[in-house]
């Protein structure tokens, strides 16, 4: 691939993740971390693919963060996000 035909396909995959056409986040990992009881997950960035951690609870009252990511990924921090809260 040509240089500017990088260049092109980059700016046309900023501007579809700007426009919330493909997500900005997608979850890589998760673990769980049993001294505190609750999930970790390991988020990447799609366009600068910087890594952050949050826990379920942290992502699921981030409306921003949560539209940031596709269906499966959300789904998933919504179930452990119930998972954590579920008390037997």
């Amino acid at each position: 691939m040509a240089a500017s035909e990088k260049a092109e396909a980059d700016k046309a995959a900023q501007e579809a993740i700007h426009d919330n056409k493909i997500p900005k986040h997608k979850i890589v990992s998760q673990e769980y971390v049993e001294p505190y009881d609750t999930l970790v997950y390991t988020l990447e960035e799609k366009l600068s693919k910087e890594k952050k951690q949050k826990t379920a609870a942290e992502i699921s009252t981030d409306k921003t963060l949560v539209k940031g990511l596709n269906q499966e990924d959300a789904h998933k921090v919504g179930f452990g996000s119930g998972s954590e809260n579920e008390k037997f």
